[in-house]
């Protein structure tokens, strides 16, 4: 398996989430006694007027905007996209035969997340988006170490939309008391279904 940057929170999350849905049980996570760093408030690690552009997977339903500068890449069953502070975006699709409800992720979805180092939940509630409706799960978690073998808290906003049989799962990672509130927004917004190109 790929060694995880600090930003890999976010596509380790949308991995295990996908892994929830297709088996029962959660998974484990070793303790680790690497110091964790708890910074004050930050300001927003992304420009006040970020230029976003499409991602639209060929074969896939659905399209949505990342950030321009940031890079991307793959990692398991998940398209990720990263910046050089903290931040980073995971998307994965797998098949479901319903939409999730709060009452399903906290019986059997939440069973995934919390062996997360430093898992604290902080909300689940749900949204409106142009996309529809979707579950959302907001949670912090200690990052990967860094190389000085150092972790930092991250937050993190999980959505699950569900279309037509098919689960989406976005993750929102950044570093904790970063206020990214207003690009998520955007991001989650741009969120739309599409009809996948032919083979």
């Amino acid at each position: 398996m790929p060694t995880l940057t600090p930003q890999g929170a976010a596509r380790r999350a949308v991995i295990f989430a996908v892994a929830a849905v297709l088996i029962t049980g959660g998974c484990s996570t070793s303790q680790s006694t690497t110091p964790l760093l708890t910074p004050s408030t930050l300001p927003s690690s992304i420009p006040a007027k970020p230029v976003f552009v499409p991602y639209a997977p060929k074969h896939s339903p659905f399209s949505l905007l990342y950030p321009k500068s940031w890079q991307r890449g793959t990692y398991d069953v998940a398209t990720t996209f990263t910046d050089r502070h903290d931040d980073e975006i995971a998307v994965a699709t797998t098949g479901e035969h319903s939409a999730p409800t709060i009452a399903s992720v906290r019986a059997n979805y939440l069973l995934n997340l919390r062996p997360y180092l430093g898992f604290k939940l902080l909300g689940i509630d749900t949204v409106t988006r142009p996309a529809g409706r979707a579950v959302r799960i907001r949670y912090e978690e200690a990052s990967v170490p860094n190389a000085a073998g150092t972790r930092i808290t991250l937050d993190n906003e999980q959505y699950l939309f569900w279309h037509r049989g098919l689960l989406l799962i976005l993750t929102l990672s950044t570093r904790h008391g970063t206020n990214n509130a207003r690009a998520w927004r955007t991001i989650t917004n741009s969120l739309a279904w599409t009809t996948p190109t032919a083979h």
